[in-house]
């Protein structure tokens, strides 16, 4: 996934279209982070959908160990 700003300047210079560079956050590395597989945070959690959660009694509220 690109940012739309910069897929509309290549394609703004591509076809030599006169225009001014908007400058703009490049969050490329936070949308990796997101959607890139293996490890990114969506394609761990399809791979840990369905998978029964754990969770340990001692985390749960009121218990005299928390």
């Amino acid at each position: 996934m690109q940012h739309v700003f910069k897929m509309e300047q290549e394609e703004y210079t591509k076809e030599e279209i006169d225009w001014s560079y908007i400058e703009f956050v490049d969050n490329q590395d936070v949308l990796d982070l997101i959607e890139k597989k293996p490890g990114g945070v969506i394609a761990l959690l399809d791979e840990a959908w369905g998978k029964p959660w754990y969770e340990p009694d001692w985390w749960k509220f009121g218990d005299e160990k928390s």
